[in-house]
């Protein structure tokens, strides 16, 4: 296919199409328009997880970078992204209850994880910072009804990751 002159399918996309193809699939099953899924038999590409660590010179520049955003709620979310490594949802529905901040501990009940186990996630001395230098303001620590996170959280990575001002290998 490289000899046509174009790119290869990354195998991740590919896994990606199969799963919304034989969700079609099984939906044209329930409604009856067909009687059996002829992508059961696909196998799905391996998958190989990546691993990205900033170096230092790109933690500082995006630190720079976060410290200049109007929007200092989207930028601690991201701050806390990088600092727990935690998912995007974890990370915005974190509720002041869920962590011990004398102990330096995060408690994240099964319900608010994307696998649906009980964790205990130590933090480090900067997201312990971070957070005793966040205002509280109800339960949530970074998104409230009057002032949501969520839209501008997307908008903020994207601008703070993606400018010619800091771009990663």
């Amino acid at each position: 296919m490289a000899a046509l002159g174009r790119l290869p399918v990354p195998l991740t996309r590919a896994n990606r199409v199969l799963e919304v193809l034989r969700k079609a699939l099984n939906l044209s099953i329930e409604w009856e328009w067909i009687t059996r899924n002829p992508a059961d038999g696909f196998r799905r590409n391996t998958e190989h997880s990546r691993e990205k660590y900033l170096t230092a010179d790109e933690y500082e520049r995006v630190f720079a970078a976060l410290k200049k955003m109007t929007n200092q709620k989207a930028a601690n979310a991201i701050r806390l992204l990088i600092l727990t490594g935690a998912r995007r949802g974890e990370v915005l529905g974190l509720e002041w209850p869920d962590l011990d901040l004398e102990l330096g501990i995060w408690n994240r009940p099964p319900h608010k994880s994307k696998d649906r186990k009980r964790k205990r996630i130590p933090l480090s001395n900067e997201a312990l910072m971070l957070l005793r230098g966040i205002p509280v303001y109800g339960m949530k620590l970074l998104s409230t009804a009057s002032s949501p996170v969520v839209v501008a959280l997307g908008t903020a990575i994207h601008c703070v990751c993606w400018t010619k001002a800091i771009e990663f290998g």
